[in-house]
């Protein structure tokens, strides 16, 4: 070995003593640490590995500085939370203060899937803890909604106070969805005029817009009044 190496080899040992004396205070503030949350370890707890604290063990929760004994009531079981009460009632059964109350179904009713609570079979609405049918008149059929019993109009009626009535047709229109109420809509080339459809005049040199109840000038022609003129 030659004496260049023999220093670098010195000098390595001695970074590393040095770094091991560095880290020393730390080993021995964690072990310390670890040591003082053991000690002060109350019973039913435990310090997890790799944790600087204790936790409650199974079937405890933490109470301060204690772990006291979760009391699981008829009809629950333990979560394995470490916080809150610790247990949840089981399914059919709800939460009530200290205790898990049967949920009690009404006629025409079904148990939530969550477990806790109930709702009312299709074709049937909730009133004051009870499932009332939905009258649904005549020429009308139940909605499609699970949770919102209400009923639609069909084909060809339209909704009118707690019923349905015929959608009166005037010539020249068609059964549809309309904004003003009216059921129905004109053809193309005609437009709405109170209850009825009246065609469109379209003057010379125009044509129907998209819509068809209006019309436009061709081009070049521009609208001058309800004509159609040269620029």
């Amino acid at each position: 070995m030659t004496k260049g190496s023999s220093r670098s080899k010195g000098i390595r040992l001695g970074l590393r003593a040095i770094g091991a004396v560095l880290a020393l205070p730390f080993i021995v503030a964690s072990s310390s640490a670890a040591q003082s949350a053991r000690m002060e370890m109350p019973a039913n707890a435990v310090v997890p590995a790799g944790a600087s604290t204790w936790v409650c063990d199974h079937g405890f929760r933490r109470d301060g500085d204690a772990c006291v004994e979760v009391n699981v009531p008829e009809n629950a079981y333990l979560t394995g939370m470490r916080r809150g009460k610790g247990w949840d009632c089981v399914h059919g059964y709800a939460a009530r203060l200290n205790s898990c109350v049967k949920v009690e179904i009404p006629e025409n009713g079904y148990l939530d899937e969550d477990g806790t609570r109930w709702r009312c079979l299709r074709g049937f609405v909730e009133r004051r803890g009870r499932c009332d049918p939905v009258i649904v008149p005549a020429n009308a059929f139940l909605g499609d909604d699970l949770y919102d019993a209400t009923w639609e109009c069909e084909r060809g009626y339209r909704k009118r106070d707690n019923g349905c009535e015929l959608i009166v047709l005037p010539e020249n229109a068609y059964l549809a969805d309309d904004m003003s109420g009216r059921g129905w809509r004109c053809e193309r080339g005609y437009r709405a005029s109170g209850g009825a459809c009246e065609k469109v005049k379209v003057p010379d040199n125009a044509h129907l817009t998209n819509a068809g109840d209006s019309w436009e000038c061709s081009r070049p022609y521009r609208r001058a009044g309800q004509f159609c003129q040269k620029p």
